[in-house]
């Protein structure tokens, strides 16, 4: 049986969370034949019970997989059906000169000048794509096997959306669940011809190559370039990564291991936060203010000593990741909310 197959696929080769939710059924069914068992020799009533629990839970646990695996096996029938009515009307495309390198110029623009404007509007209306949509350039996604090429973004219920405009036109999503966070990846090796424009003249040259972000030398001459990792393989460049900001906000990996013990608390960790955002350049100076002196008011406002307080606030001084104006604005809040609870 089909669903059986996929099961133990996922099982053996699926992520975290489907191997946790698929070892939670093996363990429903092996409760219930242990205290199936166990009830024949001692509590028969109360092991029965428990052999029934596990026995419902497991059969819940099931026929909640069947009917995942039925509506991805839906989608994807769909899916084909919506590619193949695509390629009748002549909006994906394949380019044939498989034997030209990938990073050259003359092989990107023999597709790239095919994405006119009107083909563009029909494959946003034929994928539903919504208004506010943004583009970003998908440095890699290796798992995808899509290298430096323009995509179309945006946001719909529990999804990030990607119409990705490479020699075959697709849609792709992800759980925007999997995407809370975001990786710099330093120093990594590139290539230099990635940072060719597109041909300006072309609608793709007239919108993304704005989002082009240069690679940089190392000492030796070796290309190099930044990335910014969300999910588990998708990469993007800054310029790429503040459009997927600006749909998602999302947070940022702290790179300091020391910052992430219980030494220091979650409104140290925010501050941190917002101050390699505003470094990376990926929120600007007005929303970095709003959001520290936000964290800073929660911390002054919290229940926590007075002592307490001073200790935290020195250990963001002390640290760096804190102007000393903004230390001095949270004691401020700090000592007009206990002059308000004296007066009170």
């Amino acid at each position: 049986m089909d669903w059986v197959r996929a099961f133990f696929n996922s099982l053996l080769h699926g992520d975290k969370k489907t191997k946790q939710y698929l070892g939670g059924i093996v363990a429903s069914f092996v409760a219930f034949l242990f205290f199936l068992v166990l009830a024949f020799f001692s509590m028969p009533v109360l092991n029965g019970i428990l052999s029934g629990v596990g026995l419902l839970t497991g059969i819940l646990l099931v026929t909640n997989v069947r009917f995942y695996i039925a509506e991805m096996k839906e989608e994807e029938e769909k899916e084909a059906a919506r590619e193949e009515f695509l390629r009748k009307k002549g909006l994906v495309y394949y380019n044939n000169h498989k034997d030209v390198s990938m990073h050259t110029a003359s092989y990107v623009n023999s597709y790239v000048k095919l994405y006119t404007k009107k083909k563009i509007k029909k494959l946003m209306y034929a994928y539903k794509v919504k208004k506010e949509n943004l583009p970003v350039i998908i440095d890699e996604w290796k798992s995808e096997k899509l290298f430096n090429v323009p995509a179309f973004i945006w946001k719909d219920k529990n999804f990030l959306y990607f119409l990705v405009l490479d020699e075959e036109t697709k849609m792709m999503k992800i759980d925007r669940n999997d995407l809370s966070i975001i990786r710099i990846k330093k120093d990594v090796a590139a290539i230099k011809e990635d940072d060719d424009l597109w041909d300006s003249h072309s609608l793709i040259g007239k919108v993304f190559n704005e989002l082009k972000t240069p690679c940089y030398k190392d000492e030796d001459g070796t290309y190099l370039k930044k990335q910014y990792l969300i999910g588990d393989d998708i990469y993007f460049r800054k310029a790429s990564i503040k459009n997927v900001r600006e749909l998602l906000e999302l947070d940022i990996e702290i790179d300091n291991k020391k910052y992430l013990t219980a030494y220091y608390n979650d409104y140290f960790r925010n501050v941190y936060k917002l101050l390699l955002l505003q470094k990376e350049g990926l929120i600007e100076e007005a929303e970095y203010d709003e959001k520290v002196r936000y964290e800073l008011q929660g911390m002054a406002e919290s229940k926590m000593k007075l002592n307490v307080f001073h200790e935290y606030l020195a250990q963001m001084l002390m640290e760096g990741i804190l102007a000393k104006e903004y230390g001095e604005y949270a004691l401020k809040i700090r000592k007009n909310l206990r002059i308000k609870v004296n007066n009170d």
